[in-house]
């Protein structure tokens, strides 16, 4: 146990740590909060512990979310004192602002942690989708009142107002109702408040208070064996304090007003403000070290503070995602730690993925510019969110998330003949949201992602739950088997429905050996024309194959050519980031290949957008329409796998560049290097958002 606890001890020090401590759900003078507290060491020390399922606790949560942000700053601090400007910069408000507003125009996409929320059901069925709409900001002029509480250490956050939850919430009701704002459970209002406010969820002061700011800055390295009673009174103060929180309140009309406070915790560095000694990385992902990829050298004013709203950016993330999903406290959380959604993620000891930027502490702020999350063209720094899905099926896993995935995927089986039953294997595709729990305390996962077969040969579409129940007796439909009856080209395709009823496609064609249908005379696949073909499909156990002959590609008896294995999808999930550098296109052969890829538009929408381009032949049956608007072409030398980026001209560019959401197909054909070459057709169906 020894042993173990000083290995534990080590990796917690040396660890780069993802997220803050989330947003607990606890009881401070009586009143209930949802809290984001610090992200420390002994802490995650403290806590260290296997994850526990959240549970839903009968209450509402919010099938869509419309946004406020408030910036609550006075021109002058109190009645009498001399004008000033607020301390809330401009370009500091620009940057939140341009958050929330990429959020909403982003919406339904999948690229970033707002889409993992639709697995936390109502017992209603009702999800809480990535359904957001960004209502704007303003600024709140009105003077502070009177200091309600004690700021543990006015001097190290040189605090001019400290300012109790009930006064916020009572200055949020004044302007809410003088600017006859909606109310309600599908809107939340964020707080926000400039530097130097210091904000509690009570009285204040060094020895109780829960606030924003402490007597301690951040303690991030190992504590002393035997600390004072001073250092112990620091450490209590650090772990009493937040970075922010959410909750609720009514107007005089008893309707509900949802709201989260996000005060000033992005510390001062960079900034004219005196002492810039404070460090916003507890605030962010608690790995000493913070992280703002919008820092773009001189901020207006000639200081390198414009990106430090990069730090409350993430707070605002974590509380969008918690009031969702528990916006009265009493939808999902963990009953016996308080946990919240985000705070699932405390304990989860990797560093976030990295998508672009640049480590190196910037040398006016010793800020990196790392960013994980590109949205709507902008990119961000925010921490893994809890995925749930990950407890109820092992594939892909993961319970700390930056996006959601939903890539169908399955290797065509080959050579195939008429008569064979074979097997076709959608597990191996990449479904973040696969399951999610039915929303009754204690239960297991009620809810799965449904799986939909096409064979292509005329037979009923196949289609079901992925994967059983925990008693087992649910049918499995992601692998299935099937038989043809006859020989030609088919195109299988699967589609995956996930919990969010988010779709996807991915097809492929295969070739069959044997006879063709009696009345096509040789042809291309897919039953004669009185009715379907004679099929054999199956959801259990494979059935033995029937064996039949075989060709070689000259018609002489033998084995067959086998066609390329070729596996391709579009990675991009931002519109205007695909029309600025091209589509990115991630593939993988099993051989040596030439072939090209296609990215096609349906023609009504081309028509529509004012688009041209040449039409698509050879579509499956039954496909509409589509256009041609952006090619690449593919030569490999041997398998592998790799990228591409497919440009797509200026003018189809322009055309495209204020569609807020655009649904395309991306088609690779390739052929081998063999002396009777074999072709594959790969087709998948992806949305892009603006």
């Amino acid at each position: 146990m020894l042993a173990l606890a000083a290995l534990l001890a080590g990796a917690l020090l040396s660890c780069a740590f993802t997220s803050t401590a989330g947003a607990k759900v606890v009881l401070v003078g009586g009143q209930q909060y949802g809290v984001e507290p610090h992200a420390t060491v002994l802490e995650r020390a403290t806590y260290f512990d296997p994850f526990t399922l959240l549970q839903y606790g009968g209450g509402p949560i919010m099938g869509t979310t419309a946004t406020y942000a408030i910036y609550w700053d006075p021109a002058t601090l109190r009645p009498g004192d001399p004008g000033a400007p607020g301390k809330y910069q401009g370009d500091w408000q620009q940057l939140i602002d341009q958050y929330l507003h990429d959020v909403g125009a982003n919406s339904g996409g999948l690229g970033n942690v707002l889409a993992l929320t639709p697995q936390y059901p109502q017992a209603n069925g009702t999800r809480p989708a990535y359904n957001s709409v960004f209502r704007g900001s303003a600024v709140d002029r009105n003077v502070y009142p009177a200091d309600g509480c004690t700021d543990p250490d006015p001097a190290l956050n040189q605090s001019f107002a400290c300012l109790t939850d009930h006064q916020l919430r009572e200055e949020l009701k004044t302007f809410v109702a003088a600017n006859k704002l909606p109310v309600g459970m599908g809107t939340i209002f964020y707080l926000l408040t400039p530097p130097g406010v210091t904000v509690c969820t009570d009285e204040g002061g060094a020895a109780t208070g829960h606030c924003s700011d402490s007597t301690k800055e951040r303690p991030f390295v190992e504590e002393a064996a035997s600390p004072s009673a001073q250092e112990i009174g620091e450490e209590e103060s650090y772990k009493r304090s937040f970075c922010s929180y959410h909750d609720f309140t009514q107007n005089a009309a008893s309707e509900t007003i949802l709201y989260a406070v996000v005060p000033w915790t992005a510390g001062t560095i960079g900034s004219a403000l005196q002492p810039a000694n404070r460090n916003g990385s507890d605030c962010q992902d608690g790995s000493g070290v913070i992280q703002e990829p919008n820092q773009d050298g001189l901020s207006p004013e000639g200081t390198y503070d414009h990106a430090l709203p990069d730090i409350l950016i993430n707070e605002l993330a974590a509380e969008q995602i918690d009031t969702a999903t528990d916006p009265l406290l009493n939808g999902w959380n963990e009953p016996l730690s308080g946990n919240e959604v985000s705070d699932q993620c405390h304990l989860w000891f990797e560093a976030p993925p990295v998508v672009q930027g640049s480590g190196s502490p910037d040398e006016h702020t010793g800020a990196g510019h790392f960013s994980n999350q590109t949205i709507n063209g902008h990119a961000y720094y925010l921490n893994t969110e809890y995925n749930q899905a990950a407890d109820y099926y092992e594939y892909p896993g993961l319970r700390c998330e930056l996006h959601d995935n939903l890539v169908p995927s399955f290797t065509a089986p080959n050579p195939v003949n008429a008569g064979d039953v074979v097997a076709f294997d959608g597990a191996e595709s990449d479904i973040t949201l696969e399951q999610s729990a039915d929303p009754t305390p204690g239960s297991q996962p009620q809810y799965r992602a449904t799986f939909s077969w096409n064979f292509g040969d005329g037979s009923p579409v196949v289609s079901g739950p992925g994967f059983s129940g925990p008693t087992g007796s649910t049918p499995l439909y992601a692998s299935v088997f099937h038989s043809y009856t006859y020989g030609g080209t088919y195109q299988v395709s699967l589609t995956v429905t996930d919990v969010s009823a988010t779709a996807a496609t991915y097809s492929q064609q295969i070739t069959v050996n044997g006879p063709p249908p009696p009345s096509s005379g040789g042809g291309g696949g897919g039953g004669s024309p009185g009715g379907p073909s004679t099929t054999n499909t199956t959801t259990g156990a494979p059935a033995a194959s029937s064996g039949g002959s075989s060709t070689g590609g000259s018609g002489t008896p033998g084995i067959p050519i086998p066609s390329p294995v070729v596996r391709a999808a579009a990675s991009s999930r931002s519109l205007s980031q695909a029309l600025h550098s091209g589509l990115l296109v991630n593939y993988s052969v099993n051989e040596q290949v030439a072939g090209n890829f296609q990215v096609l538009l349906n023609a009504q929408s081309a028509h529509r957008l004012g688009i041209q381009g040449r039409p698509a032949m050879g579509l499956p049956p039954g496909s509409a329409q589509s256009l041609v608007i952006g090619q690449a072409i593919l030569v490999t030398t041997k398998g592998g796998q790799s990228s591409v980026r497919i440009k797509f001209s200026k003018r189809t560019a322009a055309r495209l560049s204020h569609v807020h959401k655009l649904t395309l197909t991306l088609r690779l054909i390739v052929r081998n290097a063999s002396q009777n070459p074999q072709s594959t057709t790969v087709l998948s169906t992806f949305v892009l958002h603006r």
